[in-house]
Formats: C-alpha cells, structure tokens, sequence
C-alpha cells in the first residue's frame, strides 16, 4: 500500500509488506509530505544462494513486481494509475493479485491493457483466520502498457485492499500458456510457512507466488530455487516442479494466505543454461554516523574468492574513500562511475562504491572511511561464481535524470563478457516501485532502498551478452531529478 499526497493513509489490521513498512517508518511520511507524495516502498538481508534469469538466456525472465499503492481501502475496485508499472513488454504474462480483508471476496473482472483477462481458476483463497487473496492474468497484453488497468471487486474490499502486478517473459522466440495453479492457507500462526503447491505441471515453468501476509525475515525468505522479490513475493523460474516451498516471515505471521499459479512456454520442458553467479549474501543498514576517522559495517562471514561490492548513500555528499577487511578493496573515483552526487530536494545527495575481486575468508566487519562527515547508509553484497571462475571488473557507467518522468531508465551498459554480474544503484527522492528486470533484494528496510526510502541497490545475475536496461517506476514525477549508477563483473 502506497498513498499519494490526497490519499494519506494506514489501514488497520493488515499485513501486507507496503503496511509493515509504514509502521516501521512513520517518521519518514511527514518527510516525504514535504516531497509532495508519499511513496512507501518494501526491501531484506540475510544465507541461501539465489540467482535470477535475464534476457539473453533461454530460460524465462523476470520483468516486474510491483505494488499497486494508490488503492485505499473500502473499495469495490482498483485501477493501475501513471507511474505505478513499468512499460510492459510485448509476449510477456501479465498477473494481477489482491489480498483483502474481508471475506468471500473475488475479483470479478479485470479489464484494461489489451488482450484477454482470464480468472485463475485455483489462485482465491479463503483464510477463515485470515484474508482472502485472489489473481487473474493475460497471455495477450499490450506492449507499452503503463496504467489503466482495473481489477473489479465481488465487494467491497475491507479497511485496506493490496495489490500486486506481476510481469514475465517466456523464453526468447517462445509463447506463453497457463500451466496449473494452487492455493493453500495457514490457520496458525507460523514464522517458517509452507506456500501453495502446483500439481501436474507439463513444463519448465516459471511459478509465482503471493508474498501471502509478510512481512519476510530477510533477502532470501522463499526456499530455493526460488527468489524473493523486492515486493515480498516468491518467483520460481525455470522450474520443473510445483512442490510447496517455504518462506520465512520476520516474527510470527498471523494466518497467511498463498496462491501460486504458473506458466509454461511453448518449448515445453527444457534445460535451462547453468547459472554462473549466486547470491551468498546482502546485507543493508539504513544509515549510520560516518567520518573520515572510519564507521564499521558488520557483515556475514565472508568465504574466499567471492565477489564483495559495497554501495554508499547520503545527503551531504560525501564518498567512500577507502575500505579495510574482507581482501583488497578498489575504490571507483571520477566521471561516469558509481561515484556520483547532485543536488535534489536541497540535499547533496551522492552514492559511491567499492569492491573487492576476490574475498578472504572469516571477514564479519568493514571499516569504512568516508571523505567527510555524514549520515551514510550501506548496501553490501557478497556474489559467489558457481563455476569457480575467478571475477574482475567488466565496465562502468552513470548519469542524472533530467527528465523528471513517470518511468525513468536505468543505466546501460556494453559488457565485455557474455555473462555478467550487474548491480544498478537509483536515487529517487521518496521512492520507487521499480525498476523492471532487477527482482532483488528485498530488505527489512524499504523496498530495494538501503538509504531512506531514496537510494536503492539491486542486481541481476547471469546478464548478457546485451543486458536489459531496468526501468524505475517515478510516482514523485515532476518534483526533482534522479541519477543512477551501474557497475558489472564477471567470472569466466
């Protein structure tokens, strides 16, 4: 659940992750009033290797997953408005999910984007200690879509209504069909919870599942194979399988709800390419007093020869300029890399980072020293290369924003290597449901932002060799600027 500046407001009872975060986060509203919109976003930190599909495999690709956060509650429907979505892409599946309060409630209709909308015929769910969520999809959709589609309501939908807006592509030169779905429903209390399994899958799938209640525990909360998006929900691509995974919440969640639905291509069942890279682990910090003298980040554990890289953010425009711990650190300095400022909101606000090539095992802290003083927050990320390759540095890039839009893209790259490690880094004052492509992380701060619901850290894995460029959904269009950074490794 997200508002804008007329529809100020925190439902009562429920538990979606958008709630989680505002009760968390309380202070920040006032701040982002002042921005002219609030923007409540969803992010995780935590240690089960996860990796994500991307365009240029022949496995399926994640697109988006997005809240749909101007819906208030008491309503009888909800319509995805400007700056909510990333512009689809044609031959993707399109899901749009709900969660509500009251019971018996369904979606009757869904209408808007083109294409067919079809009800998924196992995805409505009854918690009778609980809620109730529901989904229907579109094979079918418009390329280019970026508002106007409207699910309908059997009722009214209770104190709050969450909605969700799942976006997936087939394999390149593949189309897409339904495939199975399933539901399942807690009626206890549980902090490790089983999510709803697909019987009779005929092919190599991509399964999704609702983030049934959250808010997750950390980065990696669904079982693997599946990852665990920004926005709390399980993906399962490239999968053979519809067994039940489990998914962790923070606490004890109070009687979740699940629906899975899956979809298979036209390939049937397939092997998809090894992945080369795995998430080990990530872990973000939401801010702390920094000064030339040092700060300390603690950390998992590190392993040996792994990828470490470590993003910056504040608002008073400083830069790391050094790191110790964990093996030899490089720190990028000058045009056209992750080291970056520019005025918005009155702020300073810059980003930098570092990175080491190849850790030393037993590392639990970093010492960073920063080029002045500062609230600075921190996002780490620990990579592993599952081939045992040994990683270096592929290329860089940066720019501001001057556009000021509703969607605004990330940075491109033109890689070296035929598959790359990416992390992409955006400044957007108040925050984003974005971007497209980039599934990871969620955090038990907000959203993919590590620094006060305004800088974000994500990644893809196994990218090449023409990486897709994200797109960041901009609620706060028109206000300030943005900027955005971007730096690849690989492993061959």
């Amino acid at each position: 659940m997200r508002a804008n500046k007329s529809q100020v407001f925190i439902q009562s009872g429920t538990r979606s992750r958008a709630y989680h975060f505002v009760r968390r986060r309380i202070c920040l509203t006032a701040l982002l009033i002042l921005f002219g919109s609030i923007s409540l976003a969803n992010t995780q930190s935590g240690a089960t290797p996860q990796s994500a599909s991307s365009t240029g495999t022949s496995g399926w690709t994640f697109v988006q997953d997005n809240p749909i956060f101007f819906c208030a509650g008491n309503v009888t429907s909800c319509t995805i408005g400007i700056g909510q979505i990333a512009s689809t892409t044609a031959g993707s599946i399109w899901v749009f999910q709900i969660q509500v309060p009251n019971h018996g409630v369904t979606i009757t209709n869904v209408t808007g984007g083109g294409g067919t909308w079809i009800h998924c015929p196992n995805c409505h769910v009854d918690n009778p200690n609980g809620f109730d969520a529901d989904a229907w999809y579109n094979l079918t959709g418009n390329a280019g879509t970026v508002q106007g589609i409207t699910a309908t309501l059997s009722g009214s939908s209770g104190s709050f209504i969450s909605a969700n807006f799942y976006e997936m592509l087939p394999p390149p030169g593949s189309t897409a069909s339904y495939d199975g779905s399933g539901n399942a429903f807690s009626s206890a209390a549980c902090s490790t919870c089983t999510g709803a399994a697909i019987s009779g899958l005929t092919g190599t799938d991509v399964i999704i599942q609702n983030p049934g209640g959250g808010p997750q525990a950390n980065w990696n909360a669904w079982s693997a194979p599946y990852i665990t998006t920004a926005n709390g929900s399980g993906i399962c691509l490239n999968c053979t399988s519809g067994a039940a995974p489990t998914v962790q919440f923070s606490g004890s969640s109070t009687h979740p709800e699940f629906m899975a639905i899956a979809f298979k291509s036209s390939l049937g069942t397939f092997t998809p390419p090894t992945k080369q890279y795995s998430i080990r682990n990530y872990t973000a910090n939401g801010g702390q007093t920094c000064t030339p003298s040092g700060c300390t980040l603690t950390i998992p554990a590190t392993a040996a020869g792994n990828l470490l890289f470590l993003e910056s953010g504040d608002g008073s425009g400083t830069f790391i300029t050094s790191v110790s711990a964990g093996g030899t650190w490089v720190v990028p300095s000058g045009p056209n890399t992750c080291r970056l400022a520019s005025s918005i909101a009155g702020q300073n606000m810059s980003a930098s980072c570092a990175y080491v090539l190849s850790s030393t095992a037993g590392a639990t802290s970093l010492t960073i020293t920063m080029s002045g003083s500062a609230n600075t927050a921190f996002a780490y990320w620990e990579v592993t290369s599952t081939t045992g390759g040994v990683f270096s540095f592929d290329t860089q890039g940066s720019h501001i924003d001057t556009s000021r839009a509703f969607n605004f893209p990330g940075q491109s790259l033109s890689i070296s290597g035929a598959n790359d490690v990416i992390f992409q880094l955006a400044w957007d004052a108040g925050g984003s449901a974005g971007p497209s492509y980039y599934a990871q992380p969620y955090s038990t701060l907000t959203a993919n932002y590590f620094f006060f619901n305004q800088a974000a850290s994500v990644i893809l894995t196994d990218s090449g060799p023409s990486p897709p460029i994200p797109v960041w959904t901009n609620p706060q269009a028109g206000q300030d600027n943005t900027f955005v950074t971007a730096v690849a490794f690989n492993a061959p």
